[in-house]
């Protein structure tokens, strides 16, 4: 079986709006504002058929736009439950007005399975010190759910979607959670699997997964079995679709140097065993 745990849709209206919207919401106009592909349900699920997807997580997306916010939830967990269980709905949140996370939390309680994506930086909250992130992440750690975590590398390119959220600011969080909360790491972690070497860090990460998503655009091939010996069985594959093609992603996997067992794990037998699939 093949999970793809990071990908985006939106409903028509949404991407019928995407310029009234780009100038509302800083970080859709940053992200979608120059004309990225968006992609609805059909899109998506027509592009796991070519790349032979069994699965695939809906990411919500880091909106300031409340109205937005709920328009997507709407869209991806109504989606989820009509697609015999090929899409794995996760919902994005709001944490700038708690009253308005929480109404969405409770409204769809029991029918997702993660919060996220999570911008630290472009929704303006402290994943460490805000009392929003406490509730949100309690929830998460009393409803058993993921919460999936936009993490930047903080060297290389500049490119959009480069936040300040880094492999720092992530330990800060694992080391005041601990192993209680899930989190799963977009784009390998911003680079903290390497830091598992470390006694402090690694301790506390058996909850921490990594995804895979938009590689192609940050790494060479070799950061496939780099991450594997780092953090094994804890490496999930995400593709980031629609900006990384669903069957460029998996081709990238299995073109790479890992063995059948890594490879197997990377693209699904992980994601089954930690619950996502």
């Amino acid at each position: 079986m093949v999970i793809d745990s990071h990908t985006h849709i939106f409903p028509q209206e949404i991407i019928d709006q995407r310029d009234r919207l780009a100038n509302s919401d800083n970080w859709f106009g940053h992200l979608y504002g120059t004309g990225a592909r968006m992609a609805t349900a059909d899109d998506l699920l027509r592009s796991m058929d070519k790349a032979k997807i069994d699965k695939s997580v809906v990411a919500g997306f880091g909106w300031t736009d409340e109205n937005a916010c709920t328009k997507c939830n709407e869209y991806i967990v109504e989606t989820a439950s009509r697609s015999d269980g090929r899409i794995i709905p996760f919902i994005g949140v709001t944490p700038q007005n708690v009253d308005s996370m929480q109404i969405e939390l409770d409204r769809w309680r029991n029918s997702f399975k993660g919060i996220g994506e999570l911008y630290e930086q472009a929704q303006g909250f402290d994943y460490v010190e805000s009392d929003v992130a406490e509730l949100m992440f309690d929830r998460c750690v009393e409803d058993d759910l993921f919460a999936l975590i936009h993490v930047s590398e903080q060297v290389g390119h500049i490119y959009p979607g480069k936040e300040s959220t880094s492999p720092e600011r992530v330990a800060k969080l694992i080391d005041k959670k601990s192993e209680a909360l899930k989190l799963i790491l977009a784009h390998w972690g911003g680079g903290l699997g390497f830091y598992e070497m470390m006694p402090e860090i690694a301790k506390n990460t058996s909850n921490v997964y990594y995804d895979c998503a938009a590689s192609q655009y940050l790494y060479d091939s070799r950061v496939y079995s780099v991450m594997t010996q780092l953090a094994p069985g804890r490496i999930v594959f995400g593709s980031d679709y629609p900006l990384i093609s669903q069957l460029k992603a998996v081709k990238a996997v299995q073109e790479s140097s890992l063995s059948n067992v890594h490879m197997t794990g990377v693209l699904g037998a992980n994601a089954i065993k930690i619950g996502l699939g």
